[in-house]
């Protein structure tokens, strides 16, 4: 047995293991395919015939589906709504248990006078953004984004709306530390206790 074939041979399976913990479809793949190329080569050594067939195929679909995400571009829009619309109660209702754990303050701060809107993705209801504005300061009291669309995209798509409103400064308050987390990837920093980022 080749110590050094081994190690190169469980790279690949942890690769295609962490591919599966990517929230990002097209992230997930381009790791799974990195994975499933080192998991070819292994085969190949010790003549596995089935699985070079196997990892042959999926490094395949994963290409074809990536070519096909980056075809299918997704467009986004954002509109402000009223709190008492039908669409804004039914989001709520079909991603509760969701909202309760990342924001739970959404539902009560909905309904407390504040701007709602939501994100739009090729006509499908996926986020619903709830903000208070002060000039060209802009308070993000809760927000929320379905966990297919929670990416760099959609959060892009959000500060870019935002700056078209005339925002200059985002403020900005985490749920959760999955929030947070998503915050700080998106450029905001913290300071004295509060997430903000300039546009």
């Amino acid at each position: 047995m080749n110590v050094y074939v081994e190690i190169f041979g469980y790279i690949g399976t942890a690769l295609v293991i962490l591919s599966m913990t990517m929230t990002s479809m097209v992230r997930l793949r381009v790791i799974n395919i990195c994975g499933g190329i080192i998991s070819l080569f292994y085969s190949l050594y010790y003549g596995a015939w089935a699985m070079v067939v196997m990892n042959a195929c999926l490094i395949s679909i994963n290409i074809v589906q990536i070519i096909l995400a980056l075809r299918h571009k997704a467009t986004y829009s954002y509109h402000g709504v009223s709190s008492e619309e039908a669409a804004v109660s039914v989001f709520l209702s079909e991603n509760r248990r969701e909202i309760d754990k990342y924001a739970p303050s959404l539902s009560s701060l909905v309904y407390s006078g504040a701007q709602v809107n939501m994100i739009y993705s090729s006509g499908e209801a996926v986020g619903i953004v709830v903000s208070e504005r002060e000039k060209d300061n802009i308070t993000l009291l809760a927000d929320y984004v379905v966990q297919k669309n929670r990416n760099a995209a959609t959060g892009n798509f959000l500060l870019s709306a935002l700056k078209e409103q005339g925002a200059l400064c985002l403020k900005a308050s985490a749920g959760s530390k999955a929030h947070e987390k998503y915050l700080l990837k998106l450029g905001f920093q913290t300071k004295e206790g509060q997430l903000s980022r300039t546009l």
